[in-house]
């Protein structure tokens, strides 16, 4: 890998530790789930609160 490649991941890396970062991605993967046809039935527009969650879990678990 080139020195730009090895940027890019570790500014990945690091966004995914940031709040709004992790929000963002949350909402593009609700945008994309939505395209594919999943709904939602839940109380709020789209459950990002709940998809944070499981991404935050998800993570620990790749990390262990």
């Amino acid at each position: 890998m080139d020195e730009q490649a090895l940027q890019d991941v570790a500014g990945f890396i690091a966004s995914r530790d940031d709040p709004i970062g992790k929000v963002l991605e949350v909402e593009k993967l609700i945008e994309i789930q939505k395209d594919l046809g999943v709904s939602f039935d839940s109380e709020e527009q789209a459950p990002v609160d709940r998809l944070l969650k499981l991404e935050d879990r998800d993570i620990g678990d790749l990390a262990k």
